[in-house]
């Protein structure tokens, strides 16, 4: 069913059993934070990859200004919460480094993001109890397992993991921002859902409802306190609605949806209430021609004002008839699309082969081009452009 404005904040509130310091504040407070908070990441991003190799950056320098950090929790802590393991993070800032050397003119900054869900180890996994089992969205011809989540050992677990990388890395001036992927199943987007029945039977048989996701989302938000001068990024997509049918035979079939904008809208509301000017207001679907539900959901990010970023929708890859997979078909027109909703920074994906497929139209030269794709769009976009919109996005107030 979907709430209403008025009651879906309070709805939301639901208390978790978890132990530490800082649970007393209510969500509607700002967290305090210290005078020195770091400035936003303005202008083009890049949101790198697994590999953490910068190869976007080193082969088109002096356009990003910002570079996306990916790692897994299993990385982290991959044993157990008693050790964690930093050094993946800080070979990738040592590289950022050694960017900002060789091109001091226009340095990067760095967005530290952790995934949790399928990328958790496996102690965190089996935390109370098995993981579910759930295709993913992408592909539903793999099946991963997820941890629960949405429990209050997972929150525990995720909890002291920020607060041990936010005693590291806090005071490290390149680390501007951290994602908020507390919630997320199988990639940084905490709202996504899978979207097929039996997905949907594996997480209710674990013991997922709806309003225990949305109380993880709306806890997640306090679950970043720790971060006093850092900024925190938190993506949003209209809320997902899942539910179980029965039919007269006794089968169980899982649905999904409806969409629950308003949702969305009141989460985002306390996240701008709880950490101020902290909170970075994110999308990760933009294009040129964004869906009716991301319209209004781009319009409410208006509202609460920036910083606001998105990062753009999948270029794709070449189909066998000439199609592109991608949502992304005008670069011009997203990022204008951006700038008009409030956007001061925009990620965009590397050019890579896009699941074993050639990419098409990437932004920077594609290194392992393929034959069927024509060399224009191999050799990247023009460098004129990318720093007009590296320029446009810093403009932004």
């Amino acid at each position: 069913m979907t709430m209403g404005k008025s009651s879906v904040v309070a709805a939301l509130l639901v208390p978790v059993a978890c132990g530490g310091a800082g649970f007393a504040q209510g969500l509607g407070k700002p967290s305090p934070r210290a005078a020195g908070l770091k400035p936003s990441i303005k202008g083009l991003i890049s949101m790198g990859n697994a590999a953490n190799d910068l190869q976007d950056a080193f082969s088109r320098p002096n356009i990003l200004s910002g570079y996306v950090i990916n790692v897994t929790w299993r990385q982290l802590q991959p044993e157990s919460a008693a050790n964690l393991d930093f050094s993946a993070i800080d070979a990738a800032l040592d590289k950022v480094r050694r960017y900002n050397s060789a091109n001091s003119g226009h340095p990067m900054r760095v967005v530290l993001r952790v995934n949790g869900g399928v990328d958790a180890p496996q102690w965190v996994k089996t935390l109370d109890g098995a993981p579910g089992g759930i295709r993913l969205r992408v592909n539903a011809y793999n099946t991963v397992d997820v941890p629960r989540f949405w429990t209050a050992s997972y929150r525990n677990a995720w909890r002291n993991l920020e607060a041990r990388l936010a005693a590291r890395y806090q005071s490290e001036p390149l680390v501007a921002q951290v994602s908020d992927a507390e919630c997320a199943h199988t990639s940084d987007e905490s709202y996504v859902n899978p979207t097929d029945p039996p997905s949907i039977v594996a997480l209710f048989k674990a013991g997922f409802t709806n309003d225990k996701f949305k109380a993880c989302l709306v806890n997640s938000i306090r679950d970043f306190d720790v971060w006093k001068t850092t900024r925190v990024d938190f993506t949003q997509n209209p809320f997902e609605n899942l539910s179980v049918k029965t039919d007269a035979q006794g089968a169980t079939t899982g649905v999904f949806g409806p969409l629950d904008i308003q949702t969305t809208i009141a989460i985002m509301k306390e996240f701008r209430a709880a950490l101020g000017p902290r909170a970075i207001i994110s999308n990760h679907n933009l294009a040129e021609s964004p869906f009716p539900e991301n319209r209004v959901l781009y319009a409410a990010m208006q509202r609460l004002g920036g910083p606001i970023q998105f990062q753009t929708a999948s270029t794709g890859a070449l189909r066998p008839d000439g199609s592109r997979t991608g949502l992304l078909k005008d670069w011009d027109g997203a990022i204008k699309v951006g700038e008009n909703y409030g956007a001061s920074a925009v990620e965009v994906w590397p050019s890579i082969a896009f699941r074993g497929a050639p990419i098409c139209d990437g932004w920077n030269p594609t290194p392992d081009c393929h034959s069927k794709v024509d060399q224009s769009e191999c050799d990247g976009k023009p460098v004129a452009q990318l720093r007009k919109w590296d320029a446009e996005l810093k403009a932004v107030r």
